[in-house]
């Protein structure tokens, strides 16, 4: 990195009101993460071009419990490091303080919701936030499901229901947002009818018994929806099992593969898929180190928040096999 200016090491001791030795101590690695004072004089290092922070580690901390979609980014991210030549570690969050210790990263990349914000920039991916200062490159929900109606009005289909679990977990609204189905259907073109967006208080406990629900409750509408959008495709299993015992050709669209990860996985005992939605995980994954990257370096980073949308998969009948 070059100097920003012609401040001396004693300019930086003196602004920062502190010894020369101590910062000769940040200087050489001997900064403690989180100590104030050693901080400030990181940071008037860093932005006086003494301190090299594009060459020095950023840190990746995941999640406890994978999910997919957590899998697939934190593979992204690593690919995307190793594609720049970016030293990268990896640890989890609740190690976190520790590895900040070991490893003095320049950034962090975060699949997991933290309590805190580190002292070092910070970039959660696959994380909303309500707080404005966050940097976050995550789903846009509300525009994945309004995007999957529109799909679905363009591949002809006219009557759409919409199958909405109110529970969906503190966990979905950190990676996608809030979502208004209501919003989504007039933003695609449609009337939220009455009977046409299903709502349901789903857990883990009584999911396959939620799912059988919002199929009979979809069947027993007249005329009968030609297909139901799904916010999550991890409902398609137990709602495509009873429509092949009803007999029922009802056709599933999801806005979000929570659970496939390929068009090879989709094997439900009949063909009754009619559109997905897949994670762009690999520009996802650019996308924060793009910003890790430029928060690190630049002196003047403004905080970003990029949300992506998914890409809609769209299954014709005549797909089918």
């Amino acid at each position: 990195m070059a100097r920003k200016s012609h401040n001396t090491l004693p300019d930086i001791s003196a602004t920062a009101g502190v010894s020369l030795s101590t910062v000769y101590r940040v200087l050489r690695g001997g900064r403690k993460i989180g100590n104030p004072v050693h901080e400030r004089v990181y940071r008037l290092l860093r932005e006086n071009g003494f301190v090299n922070a594009a060459a020095s580690p950023l840190l990746l901390v995941e999640p406890q419990n994978l999910s997919r979609h957590a899998h697939l980014l934190s593979r992204a991210f690593v690919e995307s490091c190793e594609r720049d030549r970016i030293h990268l570690h990896r640890t989890d969050e609740k190690d976190l303080r520790s590895a900040l210790e070991k490893f003095r990263p320049a950034g962090i990349v975060s699949l997991a919701e933290l309590r805190e914000l580190p002292p070092v920039p910070t970039v959660f991916l696959n994380c909303h936030s309500r707080r404005p200062e966050t940097c976050e490159v995550a789903q846009n929900g509300q525009q994945n499901l309004t995007n999957l109606l529109r799909a679905l009005l363009d591949a002809g289909y006219r009557r759409i229901g919409c199958f909405f679990p109110e529970t969906e977990t503190v966990a979905w609204n950190r990676s996608q947002g809030d979502v208004h189905p209501e919003s989504a259907f007039r933003a695609a073109g449609l009337d939220p009818a009455s009977g046409l967006i299903y709502r349901k208080n789903v857990t883990v406990a009584t999911h396959f018994d939620d799912c059988v629900a919002a199929a009979r409750h979809f069947l027993s509408l007249a005329p009968v929806p030609e297909v139901i959008a799904l916010r999550s495709d991890t409902y398609m299993y137990a709602m495509t099992g009873y429509l092949g015992q009803c007999g029922s050709p009802l056709r599933l669209a999801s806005a979000d593969d929570s659970a496939y990860s390929s068009d090879a996985d989709i094997n439900f005992p009949e063909f009754r898929l009619a559109a997905l939605g897949n994670l762009p995980a690999a520009a996802m994954a650019d996308a924060a180190l793009e910003l890790v990257c430029a928060a690190v370096t630049r002196s003047d980073f403004t905080p970003r928040k990029i949300w992506f949308d998914s890409h809609i998969h769209i299954y014709r009948k005549a797909d089918e096999k």
